[in-house]
């Protein structure tokens, strides 16, 4: 009885250091961000209120802050976006070897998305997601709005079934064991034929999404690899599930193609 008395004590004493070492406004800062992002048509003061359980005054002044800074912008009904400053963080995070991916991936992707009239992005595993750490915003109608900085699920998209197809197996089950969220009636949420996808995924390093993680929008995507060969992030293209079959070929080779040419700058990089 007494060991487990210790064992109590001391869990709460390792509780307690944790929460010393947070600073309340930074995680409700935060809390307000990951609201915002789950939105993309914004959200306001009083539901965010209500979903943190912050009074008004304190969401009212970190808004405040974040906007001054071009974190968030308020938007004319009177809801919150995300700003553009976010753009200029997203565009700086490196992959673990220190080789600024999004630098090097930047121009080819833009002279691919107006070559094919589609918007691109380029994303990488942080934190257990799919983050989009740069992109190319077409301005063709119709092209599929993307963002630096957004998460998305591994086991829902395109780009992220490359993703965790080339995670270690110890992470990817991790995972896999976990629940499955449905996102539309396309996600795949058995583990088992997410597995005989993901296998397929990893022999032909080529993943297709047909509306898994919204309805109507579909992409194609592809790995890049660094100078060991190592998949260090994918390449994607969403659109709208209504594209010819003759322009998704000519997506899918100028797609690979420059995949091909972003990896190869990475092995000179890391040469």
């Amino acid at each position: 009885m007494s060991v487990t008395q210790k064992s109590d004590s001391n869990s709460a004493s390792s509780l307690a250091r944790e929460d010393k070492n947070h600073i309340p406004v930074i995680d409700r800062m935060l809390d307000i961000l990951e609201l915002i992002e789950l939105r993309q048509s914004g959200i306001v003061i009083k539901d965010l209120c209500e979903r943190l359980s912050v009074p008004r005054s304190t969401v009212y002044r970190i808004l405040n802050t974040l906007e001054a800074r071009d974190v968030v912008k308020r938007a004319a009904s009177g809801a919150y976006v995300l700003g553009p400053r976010l753009m200029n963080f997203a565009a700086n995070v490196t992959d673990t070897r220190g080789t600024d991916i999004a630098q090097i991936a930047v121009g080819p992707i833009e002279r691919l998305s107006l070559d094919i009239g589609q918007s691109v992005k380029v994303s990488i595993v942080y934190n257990g997601l799919a983050l989009v750490v740069c992109c190319a915003q077409s301005t063709q109608d119709f092209a599929i709005t993307v963002r630096p900085g957004r998460t998305i699920p591994l086991h829902s998209g395109a780009a992220s079934k490359i993703l965790l197809a080339n995670m270690p197996e110890a992470e990817r089950e991790k995972i896999l064991s976990r629940p499955l969220r449905s996102f539309t009636s396309k996600t795949i949420t058995d583990p088992d034929k997410l597995r005989e996808e993901l296998e397929e995924v990893r022999a032909t390093d080529w993943s297709v999404d047909v509306g898994e993680h919204g309805e109507g929008i579909h992409a194609m995507a592809t790995s890049i690899r660094d100078g060991d060969g190592n998949v260090v992030a994918a390449i994607s293209i969403p659109y709208l599930g209504t594209h010819a079959r003759a322009d998704l070929t000519v997506m899918r080779q100028s797609l690979i193609k420059t995949a091909q040419a972003i990896s190869k700058e990475l092995r000179r990089h890391s040469s």
